[in-house]
């Protein structure tokens, strides 16, 4: 079995970051189930120094355009660094087929896992950060999360509520809800997409948006609505 090579002028491409050091680039894109067989580094450590350097950012860039309490603050910066949003972002770079694994349907499969395309948003940054600096990093993090957008960056406290409170309303009744993408029409900078919300896996409200998050918080405010027990 050949080790995979990766096409780095591609992925260099699809980020918008040219790396000086390649051997990063490669180490981020490769999952430990493929390092262990070809006995190469993996991108773990890379994931956890992406993970508290994309914390950093997100909580300066909260903290000097937002004036709301620590525990606000908090669940702005959780929401905004969570898997589904990291996943989300990774899936629109298109960059997860990229990532080594082995070359079984179980491991290939790996691909698929929001965790792991969340991961790979911080090892790519943690690689970026390390290739670079943390002025570079904070300018490539925050234009891929859109803080640098003016209108998703004034509506992110209005964002956070619905979702917000149907996650506290559900943890009480010790249930979950998923935000799963059921369709997407139109160009890649026009997509809409349709969201619907699960509770328990149980399918509920649906709505449309060009703005996954926007779709996620009016279906939230929906369930909200009709009532959760409904």
């Amino acid at each position: 079995m050949k080790q995979i090579e990766l096409d780095t002028k591609l992925i260099e491409k699809q980020i918008n970051y040219k790396f000086k050091d390649k051997q990063l680039l490669i180490t981020a894109f490769t999952h430990t189930t493929y390092a262990h067989s070809f006995n190469v580094k993996n991108n773990q450590r890379l994931e956890f120094l992406g993970d508290a350097v994309l914390n950093l950012i997100v909580a300066e860039w909260l903290f000097k355009n937002k004036h709301e309490r620590e525990g606000k603050l908090s669940t702005m910066r959780s929401h905004l660094v969570d898997e589904n949003s990291l996943a989300n972002i990774v899936e629109q770079l298109g960059i997860y087929e990229h990532l080594r694994v082995n070359s079984g349907r179980q491991d290939q499969s790996l691909k698929t896992l929001k965790s792991v395309r969340a991961d790979l948003f911080e090892a790519v940054l943690g690689a970026i950060y390390l290739d670079s600096n943390y002025k570079k990093a904070k300018k490539w993090a925050i234009h891929k999360i859109g803080l640098d957008n003016q209108d998703f960056a004034l509506n992110i406290s209005s964002d956070q509520d619905y979702k917000t409170m149907l996650q506290e309303k559900l943890q009480q009744q010790n249930k979950r809800a998923e935000y799963r993408v059921i369709d997407s029409k139109g160009k890649p900078h026009e997509r809409l997409y349709t969201i619907q919300i699960f509770i328990d896996d149980k399918g509920g409200a649906v709505a449309t948006n060009i703005s996954k998050r926007k779709a996620e918080q009016e279906v939230a405010k929906q369930t909200l609505d009709k009532g959760i027990n409904s």
